[in-house]
This record gives structure tokens, C-alpha cells and sequence, in this order.
């Protein structure tokens, strides 16, 4: 026998026999975030060696949770970019100008919009990690750094 681990239980089972509540487990891990998989264990009320499936209304309820979780995460995401957006010259981006002693009108707008599309990319990578919602510090320590690499590469801004 080998020792099966599950996120929020574990117990005795064969590779090959994994029982209903660690399969929907797996599942759940591989689609959402440690802390919306843990909310639907909650209210599933999958516990330790507890080897009873969730009726089916159960687990449909679960997943309906699940995916207006994840849509309402993006949803910060979204406020939290809208937040340092440097096209929409935000506050968020003047301040980081700012703290880094450099002039936000010293940026074109297609300078402007590239910061905002590298920005959207590092917030896709965060989703896929399953890191949502990106917390406001760590979207300004991106910010900064593409300030940085944009201030960089323009001759008369140092």
C-alpha cells in the first residue's frame, strides 16, 4: 500500500483506488485556488477518512460556488490594474513615477499602453499560478519594474 495525500485529508489507498472525495479533490485543485478548493470543502463538509461522496446537487452547488469565487477574484484583479494602470494615468502609476523620482509625462501613450499590456501579462501568469487575487503591493513592485525598464531605454529621462 502506498500512502495517498489529498489537500484537506489523507488516508491509506491504492494508487489505482482513489476514493470519490480525493478524485474530486485532485480535480478541484487542478482548476481553482488553494483557498476557493478549501471553500468548497467546507461546504461540502468533506472530512478525514469520511469515504461517503457528496450527493450530486452537492457537488453541482460546490462547483456554482467555485466558479462565482473565481469570477469575483477576477473582478479584483481587474479594480487592482484599473488601479495602476499608467495608461489611464492612475494614482497608483503617478505614485510609482513619483517613487522612483521620474516624470509620468516624460511616457508617450504607446509607452504607456505597453507598461498596461505587460502589466495584463503578469497578471494572466499570476491567474494561472492560481495567485489570484494579485494583492495591491505586489502590482506596484510589477509596476515599478516596468517603470524601470521603460525609463531605461529613454535617452534623456536619467
Amino acid at each position: 500500500m502506498q500512502e495517498k495525500t489529498c489537500n484537506w485529508f489523507s488516508g491509506s489507498k491504492d494508487e489505482n483506488d482513489m476514493d470519490s472525495n480525493c478524485a474530486f479533490a485532485d480535480i478541484l485543485s487542478r482548476i481553482y485556488s488553494r483557498d476557493i478548493q478549501q471553500a468548497v470543502a467546507r461546504e461540502l463538509g468533506l472530512q478525514p477518512g469520511n469515504d461517503q461522496p457528496p450527493e450530486r446537487h452537492m457537488l453541482l452547488r460546490a462547483i456554482a460556488m467555485a466558479e462565482a469565487s473565481r469570477k469575483a477574484l477576477r473582478g479584483v484583479d481587474f479594480m487592482t490594474q484599473l488601479m495602476f494602470s499608467a495608461a489611464a494615468r492612475s494614482a497608483g502609476f503617478t505614485h510609482a513615477c513619483h517613487a522612483l523620482g521620474l516624470s509620468p509625462q516624460a511616457l508617450s501613450a504607446p509607452q504607456r499602453a505597453a507598461i498596461d499590456a505587460c502589466m495584463a501579462q503578469r497578471f494572466i501568469q499570476a491567474a494561472r499560478r492560481r495567485e489570484s487575487p494579485v494583492a495591491p503591493w505586489r502590482a506596484q513592485q510589477w509596476l515599478l519594474a516596468e517603470l524601470m525598464a521603460v525609463y531605461a531605454q529613454i535617452p534623456d529621462a536619467h
